[in-house]
């Protein structure tokens, strides 16, 4: 039987405030796979090494201005150290990685990209993943770990909260009345959960998400669970 390896998900701010970090947590992912503003900098990552860690950089899918600072933080990462994990959310920062800093970044495609992927055939996943050196494949839904598994890819699989959707209205920032220069999201976003309606559904870092996820019967190599859930 397979031992999943465990993993903590934060945004940046959250490393401010770490009270205690789980025995069984080997992994720490910094960053949002939603939202381009809460991008790990690399005083993060440098301090998940410093709580005896494995840092991995959690990236959404990225316009020009922030998949250029992402990489300069990459390469600041990597004057120090040999190599570095990035889960990716798009196409472009994922081909850009694999281009620029070839077998030093490690990929993980994100589940927001692996939704958009398993909507292809398995065979077509197992082809970027060959041509990429996919490390592993995120997702929140049993059947697609399931199929990910029989097909020999290493999949971390999100619990206890499912994707729901993305937005691209801050909701935090309109609260607050602030234009989006002026918002602070390393200080506000991590505090608020928004629901929607009445439903069991909440927002955190422009992405809704719901609960619960249902974890696949064969056990997965990563189980990501959010700081906070711990």
């Amino acid at each position: 039987m397979i031992n999943a390896e465990y993993a903590a998900a934060l945004l940046p701010a959250q490393l401010s405030r770490l009270k205690r970090i789980p025995d069984k947590v080997s992994v720490i992912y910094v960053g949002s796979d939603a939202c381009e503003r809460l991008l790990p900098e690399c005083c993060h990552l440098e301090k998940i090494i410093d709580l005896g860690k494995k840092p991995i950089a959690a990236l959404p899918a990225l316009t020009d201005f922030y998949l250029n600072k992402s990489c300069a933080v990459i390469e600041e990462f990597l004057k120090k150290h040999d190599e570095i994990e990035v889960s990716v959310n798009d196409i472009g920062t994922l081909t850009l990685l694999h281009n620029e800093f070839s077998s030093r970044v490690k990929i993980s495609i994100g589940r927001i990209l692996c939704y958009l992927w398993n909507k292809n055939s398995i065979y077509f996943t197992q082809v970027m993943s060959k041509k990429f050196g996919i490390s592993f494949f995120e997702t929140d839904e049993e059947q697609t770990a399931s199929n990910l598994m029989k097909s020999n890819l290493k999949v971390a699989f999100h619990y206890p909260y499912k994707y729901y959707g993305i937005t691209r209205r801050c909701f935090y920032a309109q609260d607050n009345q602030l234009s989006a220069e002026k918002f602070s999201c390393s200080k506000l976003c991590p505090e608020k959960y928004i629901p929607l309606g009445k439903c069991d559904v909440f927002l955190r870092g422009n992405a809704y998400y719901s609960k619960p996820a249902k974890m696949p019967e064969l056990m997965p190599g990563r189980i990501i669970i959010p700081y906070d859930s711990y």
